[in-house]
């Protein structure tokens, strides 16, 4: 009961931080185009080029942890059962 718990709860943590993740990215964009609506193209220069890298090492890193946290649960899971 306790490990299909923790798993349960795994799962959850797992699909409620790439939610985070690709809310981030959309919040991002979205700033993105308020700034083109604006024709801020000054703001554009400064924060795209900058941003992208971030936001890919950020994308990179959740998935890791994810997929580590996953792994985990299925090795734990498949040794309960053995």
């Amino acid at each position: 009961m306790k490990t299909l718990l923790m798993v349960g709860m795994a799962n959850w943590a797992s699909v409620c931080s790439l939610s985070f993740v690709a809310i981030t990215v959309l919040m991002e964009y979205r700033a993105v185009l308020e700034w083109i609506h604006k024709e801020d193209w000054v703001a554009l220069m400064d924060v795209v080029p900058s941003t992208f890298p971030m936001l890919c090492g950020y994308v990179t890193l959740m998935l890791l942890a994810n997929s580590i946290l996953l792994f985990k649960a299925k090795s734990d899971n498949k040794e309960k059962n053995s």
